[in-house]
């Protein structure tokens, strides 16, 4: 009898323990969820006063239906609610980036994490899908670059007006992996950088990165275009960027470079570096060639991209690496040759 009593009592013990991990299981966000296969782009459908979005470009949000397909298959009608976002594009766009929050009812209903429900929509600002494609690819080369980087998830976006449900509108987006859940996934500290310092190596990864994609429009004391987090083994923060409508590598039509710097156009780069010896980026730069490859297929491949948008961008790439190739025979003078002193690099 008394094994009997201790099997039982072992047995429930267990039974506990194991309902103890399941209801500790992490919660999944959104976008996880929407970014199981970050390849193939999610359909989604947003029903919304869409003539009140887009004419009154409020920052105030209104509210709208999200009706889902999931990459499980699944379909999912969630409460949203949308505003306008974005300094110049929400000015100068025929349809500007969006903020998208999905509601506490809606995601404690599908147990999903409460504590990620914003999230930046990136739209088809002048009806350009390649722009769009490009941007998007940006973000998925600095993820070669870097953990340390936001993750993009495709989406085929169908607008309807709540007003008049047969006024639909169909573009090609993507949707930005947040601040909160970046930080998350790394188990790092979400923060805004009251330092000096900041990870040397993210920096040179960051800022070549930001010269081979031709993209000036950042600052790390402002935070323009730049989050930070502090990931739990170091003591000092990194810097992520974001937002690169303004570089080269896309060449949107309405992107100037800012007065003060020395350069006419976005495609031209500019090294905006502030270390000055070259022993610090020659190792960051052997591990960039090396992504060569990974780059140029990354572009070859995308699904999104136009033939002659992949044209465009892969020889745009090739200039940077011709770059890269150039520092790397010329090691003491990898900073200079960055910088222009020593290399033509609209010859590039």
């Amino acid at each position: 009898m008394i094994p009997r009593l201790l099997f039982l009592l072992i047995f429930v013990i267990t039974l506990s323990n194991c309902t103890k991990e399941v209801v500790q299981a992490p919660q999944k966000s959104f976008f996880e969820i929407l970014n199981a296969h970050p390849d193939s782009a999610v359909e989604i459908t947003v029903t919304t006063a869409l003539t009140d979005l887009l004419e009154e470009r409020s920052s105030t949000y209104q509210e709208a239906k999200l009706d889902v397909q999931l990459p499980d298959g699944t379909f999912q009608s969630l409460h949203a609610q949308l505003k306008t976002r974005g300094q110049t594009r929400k000015k100068i766009c025929d349809f500007p980036p969006l903020k998208l929050k999905i509601t506490e009812e809606s995601l404690i209903q599908n147990n999903w994490d409460t504590e990620l429900s914003s999230y930046k929509l990136v739209t088809d600002c002048i009806g350009n899908k390649d722009l769009v494609a490009k941007e998007m690819l940006a973000y998925q080369i600095f993820q070669l670059f870097s953990e340390i980087s936001f993750k993009v998830q495709p989406l085929i976006i169908t607008y309807v007006n709540i007003d008049d449900p047969q006024n639909q509108l169909q573009q090609f987006g993507f949707i930005i992996e947040s601040k909160k859940a970046l930080a998350k996934r790394l188990d790092a500290a979400a923060i805004h950088n009251h330092q000096n310092m900041i990870d040397a190596a993210q920096y040179q990864k960051m800022t070549l990165f930001q010269f081979m994609i031709g993209n000036t429009d950042w600052n790390l004391r402002s935070e323009h275009n730049i989050k930070y987090v502090q990931l739990r083994n170091k003591k000092i923060p990194s810097p992520i960027p974001y937002d690169f409508d303004y570089a080269g590598l896309i060449n949107a039509p309405y992107a100037t470079p800012h007065p003060k710097l020395p350069i006419q156009a976005v495609k031209e780069r500019f090294f905006q570096y502030r270390g000055r010896t070259s022993e610090q980026l020659v190792h960051t730069l052997e591990q960039i060639d090396e992504l060569q490859n990974k780059i140029l297929s990354t572009c070859h491949d995308h699904p999104m991209l136009s033939i002659s948008a992949k044209e465009e961008v892969a020889q745009y790439l090739d200039s940077f690496f011709k770059i890269v190739d150039y520092a790397l025979e010329h090691q003491d003078k990898v900073v200079q040759i960055l910088k222009g002193s020593n290399y033509n690099l609209s010859a590039a």
